[in-house]
């Protein structure tokens, strides 16, 4: 009786172990076919210094998870930019610009030739500025990530004017990175290491990194366990057929009962509406810290750095970004006309003495036309456009660029 309740034991523990390769293995290959790749392919690849980066020389394509709405190819060059490969040393007489930002800096939807980096530096060119820009965006980074790269790598590079292009999903992003971070013995940052959590060593998201079976019963199960814990299982399966994010009904039900972190759940916090507004201002200190460390940083190098700000198709018009604002909680068909998030950005610029660019008004002088992707919410190419020719014509650009030319 033994031999068999052992052998039964045996038997269920290698069929169990035989039912995990065989998951890892059809996940693996159904990630080669897997169309959502848009946001994902941006971020490139986990690293255990800045949380996430590219390989150099490295290829990819983005897919939007709505079929036929963009499938472009990335070229990622020899220092992990996209964009064609470089030299770290300035040509003599070239003014090196540097594009810091996420996904919409990085280009998700474009071809290379239609990214806003690229596209400030053709404006410029074809004025006869002999200037090189340089493509720093990352998909989900943010002022923190930068700040860890600025302080190790983008110095070296030398730019002469540095653009800063903030996005609203950086309130978050801050705030998960900085749950990631290592330290050493004198509290100084050593690098953004996403296994860790609260300075512990996470072995379940250390799996996460290498078992794509774990990532994805994280995804399906895990998560939406916590969200059922927050919203009922009546709420969350309204939400699933109404075709809504979970984690964008959750913010207002916490706020509501003061309970979890909505941040934690919610990426477009910074722009759900001005009464979040106390809410807001304290977890933008903790972007502003790095905001300045990096302008710190640049500006010590004798480079000077223009904060950007652009608006999401929920500002621009009302069939912007039309079936993804559902998605995320926003209402379809209305144009969310209160600015309080671009007052708040220009007033830190303000205090810290940082040209300002607020790209709204050019935005919606175009806001007749495609500027979003409707369900993926990213720029699409003539977006781009509008957003590199209003930073090109910006006077207050346009006075850096005339004093480093004549440099």
């Amino acid at each position: 009786m033994m031999k068999k309740f052992i052998f039964s034991v045996m038997s269920f523990i290698l069929a169990i172990l035989a039912a995990a390769v065989f998951a890892e293995a059809a996940l693996r290959v159904y990630g080669l076919f897997d169309k959502n790749r848009g946001l994902k392919n941006s971020m490139g690849v986990p690293n255990t210094k800045y949380h996430h980066s590219f390989k150099p020389g490295s290829s990819c394509r983005l897919v939007s998870s709505k079929k036929g709405e963009y499938d472009v190819g990335v070229k990622i060059n020899n220092y992990g930019f996209r964009g064609k490969d470089m030299a770290i040393d300035k040509k003599p007489g070239v003014v090196r610009i540097m594009v810091i930002g996420d996904s919409f800096t990085f280009g998700v939807g474009a071809e290379e030739d239609q990214t806003i980096p690229y596209l400030i530096e053709r404006y410029l060119k074809e004025r006869g500025a002999n200037v090189e820009v340089i493509n720093a965006g990352f998909g989900g980074y943010s002022p923190l990530l930068h700040y860890l790269r600025t302080r190790d790598e983008y110095l070296e590079f030398r730019p002469d004017i540095v653009l800063y292009l903030f996005d609203y999903s950086d309130l978050a992003d801050d705030w998960r990175a900085e749950r990631s971070l290592v330290y050493d013995k004198a509290g100084n940052i050593v690098r953004c290491d996403l296994t860790y959590v609260d300075g512990r060593k996470d072995w379940w998201a250390e799996m996460m990194v290498h078992s794509k079976l774990c990532a994805y019963i994280h995804k399906k199960f895990v998560r939406s366990i916590d969200k059922i814990r927050i919203l009922g299982l009546g709420g969350y399966i309204k939400a699933k057929l109404q075709g809504k994010r979970a984690k964008a009904l959750i913010i207002a039900k916490e706020i509501q009962e003061k309970a979890a972190n909505p941040i934690k759940y919610d990426p477009y916090l910074m722009i759900r509406g001005p009464d979040r507004l106390p809410y807001i201002k304290a977890h933008f200190e903790r972007n502003e810290k790095y905001l300045n460390l990096i302008n710190d940083a640049f500006r010590a190098q004798g480079a000077p750095m223009i904060f950007v700000v652009y608006p999401y198709g929920i500002h621009v018009g009302p069939e912007q970004w039309g079936a993804g604002r559902v998605y995320w909680g926003f209402e379809r068909g209305k144009v969310y006309d209160d600015y309080y998030v671009f007052d708040l950005l220009r007033d830190y610029a303000g205090r810290n003495k940082i040209p300002y660019i607020n790209l709204l008004p050019d935005f919606l002088r175009d806001k007749d036309e495609n500027l979003f992707f409707d369900v993926d919410g990213h720029f699409t190419p003539k977006a781009n456009s509008v957003a590199a020719r209003a930073i090109v014509d910006n006077p207050d650009f346009e006075r850096l660029l005339a004093g480093v030319s004549r440099i």
